[in-house]
């Protein structure tokens, strides 16, 4: 909504495509998501710093989005791990890195005894 409100000041004396409240808030949506200022670009400078900013905000949200996705994500496996009892693990083979050749030596491994 400020980003719709800052970018009518600035521009609704100098751009007759930014003329309303409601083509604002639309405009300021659409940057959110599209990263750009589509389907007009404003025209005075203070304009441009609010498109700017809104374009930031888009940025900032979503790597906000991100980290709360992988905080929860890094809670959950810790839960997880906390559940299992390592210390009833008895002759297990821990392997670090699987490619083509880790299937050679695990074959290898396990004929050696």
């Amino acid at each position: 909504m400020f980003g719709s409100v800052a970018i009518l000041v600035f521009e609704s004396s100098s751009n007759p495509d930014f003329t309303s409240l409601e083509e604002r808030f639309w405009f300021s949506v659409y940057s959110l998501f599209a990263v750009e200022p589509i389907p007009a670009s404003p025209s005075s400078l203070g304009g441009k710093i609010v498109a700017v900013f809104v374009m930031f905000m888009n940025v900032t949200i979503f790597a906000m989005l991100t980290g709360k996705v992988s905080a929860f994500m890094v809670d959950k496996i810790r839960i997880e791990d906390d559940i299992v009892d390592w210390g009833s693990f008895s002759n297990h083979t821990i392997i670090c890195g699987w490619n083509r050749k880790a299937e050679i030596i695990v074959r290898e491994f396990k004929a050696a005894g």
